[in-house]
């Protein structure tokens, strides 16, 4: 049997490796040439289970499009993804006493949807920490680092616009955009982010960690570059 790949060490990208599903709802990946049960998911419950924590980081995606479709992506299957687990770990650690109704997210968004995001996190965040990769230290809590974030937002002056020139807009290093419809460019910082490999309103990626952040091979732990103390 084959060792559970490195999802960010390995040569092969997730999306050339492809996910099969049976019927018995068990889904393969083809690792190395050799079928790898990677996942089960049950029809009736929604629920999605992972062998390990890797396989749940690297084929979420593929695993999502594969049980969302039919006929190789062209239709739509009617199954839907209620939770998402790995075999081992207990979804339940520090769930509320009280949970309010799962939120109704923007299908554009999909699990990036906003309300979503922060209902799986106050909820369920052992499920929050698998779906959205979040780096965990040795207590298993969230790695959180200062981070910073470039965000584009489109401003819509057409209701007010009269053929005269419109404020300026930054939209760039050295870009700056006029007129009734532009994009304009901020930069968000946060001294206390939770650092993970997939972006949303409360994780931040590797890329966005001021002073760097570097992944070790088992993928779990960071390793920060060290800045050179001054000699004066």
């Amino acid at each position: 049997m084959s060792e559970e790949p490195n999802p960010l060490m390995s040569s092969e990208q997730p999306s050339t490796i492809v996910v099969t599903a049976k019927k018995n709802g068990d889904l393969f990946a083809e690792i190395e040439k050799e079928p790898v049960k990677i996942a089960h998911f049950d029809r009736k419950t929604g629920y999605l289970e992972f062998e390990t924590k890797g396989y749940a980081q690297q084929f979420i995606r593929q695993c999502s499009a594969v049980i969302g479709t039919t006929e190789k992506g062209g239709k739509d299957s009617g199954l839907r993804i209620n939770r998402i687990g790995v075999v081992g770990i207990d979804l339940n650690a520090g769930k509320p006493a009280k949970v309010p109704p799962r939120p109704k997210f923007n299908p554009f968004l999909g699990d990036t949807d906003p309300p979503l995001v922060r209902w799986l996190f106050k909820n369920f965040p052992q499920e929050a920490y698998i779906l959205y990769g979040v780096f965990l230290d040795e207590q298993g809590e969230p790695i959180r680092r200062s981070v910073r974030r470039r965000l584009k937002t489109i401003v819509d002056d057409r209701d007010g616009y009269k053929g005269v020139a419109t404020e300026r807009r930054f939209a760039g290093p050295s870009t700056y955009e006029t007129g009734p419809i532009a994009i304009q460019m901020t930069i968000e910082e946060l001294d206390d982010a939770i650092i993970a490999r997939r972006p949303t309103c409360l994780t931040y990626t590797p890329s966005e960690v001021i002073g760097g952040f570097e992944i070790n091979e088992e993928g779990y732990e960071e390793h920060d570059k060290e800045t050179p103390e001054s000699d004066e």
